[in-house]
């Protein structure tokens, strides 16, 4: 037995009163473009996504770290924190991500089971997600649902905390890239 393939909910975000669709929706509506050509599926979309999150952090480290320290004055340990930790879990999600994706077994009614069927649980992707970061930990907790969620084969739309401009204004610099 084959179940079809589901398709996310499909939501609208309010338009401004002139008719025009705001920043937001443009955005999103890419998103989800992008995820229904289900090119995101696939390990190899998700493994480049997961690269180019490592080099946006290796390569702009010091930027980031002096982001952090004038949204807040961050100690150097703190900042390193930051960018360390989004760092280890994508080499977490790079080593396990075939494992990850694979189909799970699961148990099923025996009854089932003695007429030749079995259960799987397949992984699929939910769609496009907003990422909202918290002002506290800007970086790592806005990457890290981040990297979790394109691992998962979901496209991502970062929302950084409007209280740190410095570190947002990187985001919104480097991320496109």
């Amino acid at each position: 037995m084959k179940i079809n393939d589901h398709r996310p909910m499909q939501m609208t975000v309010s338009s401004r009163k002139n008719g025009m669709p705001n920043k937001f929706q443009v955005v999103l509506d890419v998103q989800k473009a992008h995820f229904l050509s289900d090119k995101t599926k696939c390990y190899e979309w998700r493994i480049d996504q997961l690269d180019r999150m490592e080099q946006m952090l290796r390569n702009h480290q010091e930027e980031f770290c002096a982001a952090l320290y004038q949204d807040f004055g961050k100690p150097s340990f703190e900042q390193l924190f930051e960018i360390t930790v989004p760092l280890g879990n994508v080499k977490y999600y790079r080593e396990n991500l075939r494992e990850l994706m694979a189909p799970q077994p699961v148990a099923i009614p025996k009854g089932l089971e003695a007429t030749g069927n079995s259960g799987l649980i397949l992984k699929e992707p939910y769609g496009a997600t907003l990422v909202i970061g918290p002002f506290n930990a800007p970086i790592l907790l806005l990457l890290d649902p981040a990297i979790a969620a394109l691992a998962a084969g979901n496209t991502v739309v970062l929302k950084p905390a409007n209280t740190t401009p410095a570190t947002a204004a990187l985001f919104q610099k480097f991320v496109p890239q």
